[in-house]
């Protein structure tokens, strides 16, 4: 008789409670958002209630008009335009809608060109070069996205790869870092972003000193509104980006984690002098790698980190910087 197949494993407890802590967390941040727009078209809302939601609005950084400590009262949603669609208006109140609406054409071609050329080059390099190719194309995407505002982009990118080989695969140490850094940087770009400046750095940097015209002159040129691309508010795809920082260092950790285990276990056999016992396929270092079925189920995916990957600088700047990814999550 068949014997039935071992159920497949659950996500373990401690992954699943911070998955769903985040998702509760969105959505409170999401019907926070909804219930503070609507305060400005709402007639029936007191001026304290509208001031209260006014400093609310600007705290979480859904971009309410605050001029003189109070949200002023809109007559109708400022942001319906005429559409295309058989004379529907479309609502681009929105900021971040309305940089993705407003681009999309532009946006469909770069896709349309970009797939057959990433084809082209996948033949003419071969796959190992690959990483290298996406992280080049997507840098220059993104830079053309934002500008010069792409430089934060690369800082905070650039810092959260320095944490993660620094700290993962050290145990009770790697994923708290990871998830630190992340939400660090987080929460800088939410609440402090729209601040920063060149200017500001060159007022506390020793090339002011060094070189004070020149420096003053790049500074300006970079902080020139016409050198922040098509969407200068970078701040707010950096919420999806941080997302994938934490994939990375989570999935360097294990990496990490399960290669100091088979080193160990090398050690331990070459220390004994009787002969090894033979592992099963499953535990010896060089087996096959799993198919994808053989992957499916969740613990598969999450704690066995493929070796195909080396996590290096050129495949860590793909997966942050790859278009698709970054525009919509």
């Amino acid at each position: 008789a068949s014997m039935a197949p071992d159920p497949l494993p659950k996500a373990p407890f401690a992954e699943m409670a911070i998955a769903l802590g985040i998702a509760v967390l969105l959505d409170a941040v999401g019907t926070a958002k909804c219930a503070l727009m609507s305060v400005r078209y709402d007639k029936g809302v007191s001026s304290g209630w509208r001031t209260w939601s006014a400093r609310a609005d600007s705290f979480l950084g859904f971009g309410a008009d605050v001029s003189d400590g109070a949200q002023r009262l809109q007559p109708r949603l400022a942001g319906l335009h005429s559409g295309w669609l058989w004379g529907r208006q479309v609502d681009l109140s929105d900021d971040q809608w309305r940089g993705f609406r407003g681009h999309l054409p532009l946006l469909v071609t770069v896709a349309l060109v970009t797939a057959p050329l990433i084809h082209l080059a996948r033949y003419r390099f071969g796959k190992n070069a690959m990483p290298k190719v996406h992280a080049a194309y997507g840098a220059l995407f993104v830079a053309y996205l934002h500008g010069t505002r792409f430089v934060w982009i690369v800082v905070l990118i650039g810092t959260h790869f320095t944490v993660c080989h620094a700290f993962c695969g050290k145990k009770g140490v790697g994923i708290p870092a990871v998830w630190l850094s992340a939400i660090a940087q987080l929460a800088l770009a939410q609440f402090t972003a729209h601040r920063w400046r060149f200017g500001g750095l060159a007022e506390n940097s020793v090339l002011k000193v060094l070189l004070p015209g020149a420096f003053a002159n790049f500074s300006q040129t970079m902080d020139h509104q016409s050198h922040h691309g098509i969407l200068p508010r970078w701040w707010v795809h950096h919420n999806l980006l941080v997302l994938r920082l934490v994939s990375y260092g989570v999935d360097l950790h294990h990496a990490r984690v399960r290669k100091g285990a088979e080193a160990r276990d090398d050690e331990k056999t070459k220390a004994t002098k009787t002969k090894p016992v033979t592992k099963t396929d499953d535990e010896k270092p060089n087996a096959k790698e799993p198919t994808p079925e053989e992957r499916r189920d969740y613990d598969s995916l999450a704690r066995t980190p493929s070796r195909a990957v080396s996590y290096s600088a050129y495949e860590y700047v793909a997966y942050c910087l790859y278009p698709p990814l970054y525009l919509a999550g």
